[in-house]
């Protein structure tokens, strides 16, 4: 089975997904709990609509990227680890005493800017999609999508792992 995922140019909601032939339209949006635990990614179908080879004509495809180095992994990696520790003496001294309830605030305001913004870039990589093709009129179908070999489980089970757990090493 010939099969192929290419993204689309600024456009980080949707892929085209190509196997024998046939050209689907994958909606990786991922939810809030994908977005915390990528293994969901592997484990959750994914809604896909079939579009013909004239609508991906439409859409600007991106160009493939090089592959990342074991060395650049390494160094993303060892950079994580390493600049909460530059930044331990700076948030020292910006240790402001205010109260619980102000706290909460401020979390919660942060937290629904985070969403939104969230939502509202969805919205537009939809609305771009729209001015090429119009979804409604498509019938969605669910693909489940798997990685090519157990070394990219390992990858992202062990990027999880240092991106957080780097606060405790």
């Amino acid at each position: 089975m010939d099969r192929k995922i290419q993204g689309l140019k600024n456009n980080m909601r949707f892929k085209i997904l190509t196997i024998n032939g046939n050209y689907y339209l994958l909606d990786i949006a991922p939810s809030v709990l994908k977005s915390l635990f990528p293994f969901l990614f592997w484990v959750f179908p994914l809604q896909a609509f079939r579009i013909d080879g004239n609508v991906v004509k439409g859409l600007k495809l991106e160009r493939k990227k090089q592959k990342t180095s074991v060395n650049t992994m390494f160094f993303i990696a060892g950079t994580v680890i390493l600049f909460p520790k530059f930044l331990d003496p700076l948030v020292d001294f910006l240790n402001l005493q205010t109260s619980i309830s102000l706290n909460i605030i401020i979390t919660i305001i942060t937290i629904l800017m985070v969403v939104s913004i969230r939502i509202y870039i969805n919205y537009l990589n939809r609305k771009d999609l729209y001015r090429v093709v119009n979804l409604e009129s498509l019938t969605p179908s669910y693909v489940q999508v798997r990685p090519k070999s157990f070394k990219n489980y390992f990858k992202v089970f062990w990027l999880y792992n240092i991106c957080w757990g780097s606060e405790n090493i």
